[in-house]
């Protein structure tokens, strides 16, 4: 929900400052976890409400927003995808650590591992940088206000139809990511097959961004959008309907990982086309929230 507040603090102060006060939330969510009672409204405090709002500006919405700003648009989208699959590494590697860590030394410990890295991305945060007049603005674009490119965004057919179908991609995100560990259980499959599956899925998005940001280069970006859902959809329908079994399983997570983020370079690359780089922090903020609407519902 914080996504388009993040994404004007983003845009007016720097994003620095939004990911900076993000890592805040975010640390003190996972650390008041670790040391916490973790009952009742507590836990909803610290897992849902502080790393949820932390999440705002740490997420790949603003990242990929500063990333915009910097770069034309004959490049812009390869230049999300990198940024998009570096964050995909994570998503990677984490399933695999957090796995071996909670057999190795329990729960507490992997939180408090995990603490360390986001006072790391507290000291990244200074070094980020946001121009202040970004690449690819005209000059009108440059002297709208916040409320003006609002109401543009919304009164855009195109700028609706993106939030709309960025509410089917966190549906579809969150519905896998919560929902597999249940089913591979539930179909009878091994019990490391999830872990498998959800590294499979950060490994391939690696290949399947970068794969989309130069594409989107290349190629009407509305037509990529398409084919990567419609791809998704196949994907799901395949891992569902064929009998289960490992093969299938790993299938899954290698195609559905391709298409996993593959939708944001596209996605952010028109909000910059159409409307700019000057409020992209905070129109692609909202596309997110409606991301975000659907990962809830998923």
């Amino acid at each position: 929900m914080f996504g388009p507040l993040f994404g004007i603090i983003t845009d007016k102060y720097g994003g620095n400052v939004a990911i900076f006060i993000g890592f805040l939330f975010y640390l003190a969510g996972v650390y008041l976890f670790y040391a916490g009672f973790n009952t009742g409204f507590y836990f909803t405090l610290t897992i849902g409400i502080l790393i949820g709002v932390g999440l705002g500006a740490t997420a790949i919405s603003i990242p990929v927003s500063i990333v915009a700003k910097h770069f034309p648009l004959s490049n812009r989208t390869i230049a999300t995808g990198i940024i998009t699959s570096a964050g995909s590494f994570g998503y990677f590697v984490s399933p695999l650590i957090v796995r071996y860590s909670l057999i190795e030394a329990g729960w507490q410990t992997t939180i408090l591992f995990f603490t360390f890295f986001l006072m790391l991305g507290l000291v990244v945060a200074f070094f980020i940088t946001t121009p202040k007049i970004p690449v690819g603005t005209s000059v009108q674009q440059n002297k709208q206000t916040a409320m003006e490119a609002i109401k543009e965004a919304f009164s855009n057919s195109s700028f609706n139809y993106l939030t709309l179908g960025f509410f089917v991609c966190g549906w579809h995100i969150a519905l896998v990511a919560t929902h597999i560990p249940t089913y591979v259980n539930d179909r009878g499959l091994p019990e490391w097959c999830a872990a498998a599956i959800l590294a499979l899925i950060g490994l391939f998005n690696m290949i399947g961004t970068l794969t989309s940001g130069y594409l989107s280069t290349k190629f009407n970006k509305k037509n990529i959008l398409s084919a990567i859902y419609f791809l998704r959809g196949v994907s799901i329908i395949y891992f569902i309907f064929l009998p289960p079994s490992v093969f299938n399983a790993m299938v899954f997570g290698i195609t559905f990982g391709f298409l996993w983020l593959a939708t944001v370079p596209p996605t952010n690359g028109l909000v910059a086309h159409i409307f700019g780089t000057k409020y992209i922090g905070l129109l692609y903020g909202f596309v997110f929230l409606s991301h975000q609407v659907g990962s809830f519902l998923g």
